[in-house]
């Protein structure tokens, strides 16, 4: 029998079985571009527990875990593990309905200096490796890089967050930066765009919102920049296979090293403007393999099939065990 059910772990103590009277819903939200997940439980408080013994301290640590029994076929089994958050806030609700208290948790790094503190600071022939590296020992993470290593000649942060500045640099490089569970994540969104993608059809989904666009979507790119220091004129232009029908080219001008790092700034900046070529907004039962970072190939709804890129993936459970999960989409492309 298909079932899916939710397993909280409170300080390090399973709490799975305390809680499961009081619980009416919980959401695990996800994202994959520099922000931090968060999660949040909403708890009945009939006997005022929550609001008197066991009211939640700030920085109390919470890990959920989501399991999946015989969900897609007999006999198949799935955990996603949410990873471990940090109470932030909790919020009272008394009404003649009764009390609820809705607790809130963010990771622990979003408390670190990788996002609180301001910093000015700069890096001299290091590649994007090496800085996401120093950046993640300062804040005692664990760097997963699964990008090419991107030398830069001068790299430099001006007043900037480490979370803030890394998640710029990224962005400009054609990378991606997420934060999950204690690891600091840099990825190449091309090769994130290519991972085997979940199938979404009309039959596995509750909803399905779709948008197209051309408004801000080029069909080229060209990169000009002069170095004085060197006396030349650095060029680069890009037209995508596929590219899309509009006719429309995106100028650049920016300060660049070589014709390599022109040639990322120049796919970087298209792929964020093309990437809403299509947007979508899905919703439907509990799927673990929906994940933000991730792909889903969408089928069955004409122009607005193909293979979109997960931007934020929401798992909840509701009062009696339901399981839905919604996720943001955008185009997936191959640069």
């Amino acid at each position: 029998m298909r079932r899916a059910w939710l397993e909280v772990h409170y300080e390090g103590a399973n709490v799975t079985a305390d809680i499961a009277a009081d619980l009416l819903s919980f959401t695990f939200t996800e994202k994959a571009d520099g922000e931090a997940d968060d999660i949040s439980l909403s708890l009945a408080d009939r006997d005022r527990r929550w609001q008197g013994p066991w009211a939640p301290s700030q920085g109390d640590r919470i890990r959920p875990v989501i399991f999946c029994g015989s969900w897609f076929a007999d006999g198949d089994s799935y955990r996603l593990d949410c990873g471990e958050f940090e109470e932030d806030e909790d919020e009272l609700t008394s009404s003649s309905g009764g009390d609820v208290v809705e607790v809130k948790a963010v990771p622990a790094l979003v408390k670190s200096s990788l996002a609180g503190q301001r910093k000015t600071r700069s890096w001299e022939g290091a590649s994007l490796s090496r800085i996401g590296r120093d950046i993640a020992e300062g804040a005692g993470l664990n760097l997963v890089y699964e990008a090419s290593d991107i030398p830069m000649a001068r790299t430099d942060q001006r007043q900037e967050t480490d979370l803030a500045f890394l998640q710029r640099v990224c962005t400009e490089e054609g990378c991606r930066l997420k934060l999950s569970d204690g690891n600091l994540i840099i990825f190449e969104g091309k090769q994130a765009d290519a991972l085997e993608p979940v199938v979404i059809t009309r039959r596995s989904g509750d909803s399905f919102r779709a948008r197209r666009a051309t408004a801000d979507i080029y069909s080229k790119v060209e990169v000009s920049y002069f170095d004085p220091v060197k006396g030349k004129n650095i060029r680069y232009e890009y037209t995508p296979e596929d590219a899309p029908e509009t006719g429309k080219v995106l100028t650049i001008n920016q300060r660049v090293e070589s014709a390599a790092q022109a040639e990322r700034v120049a796919k970087a900046e298209l792929r964020a403007k093309n990437a809403k070529q299509k947007e979508a907004d899905w919703s439907g039962m509990g799927h673990p393999l929906i994940r933000a970072g991730g792909t889903v190939r969408v089928e069955g709804w004409g122009k607005y099939d193909g293979l979109y890129a997960v931007k934020e993936a929401s798992h909840a459970f509701s009062d009696g065990g339901a399981y839905k999960t919604t996720a943001k989409l955008e185009t997936a492309l191959d640069y």
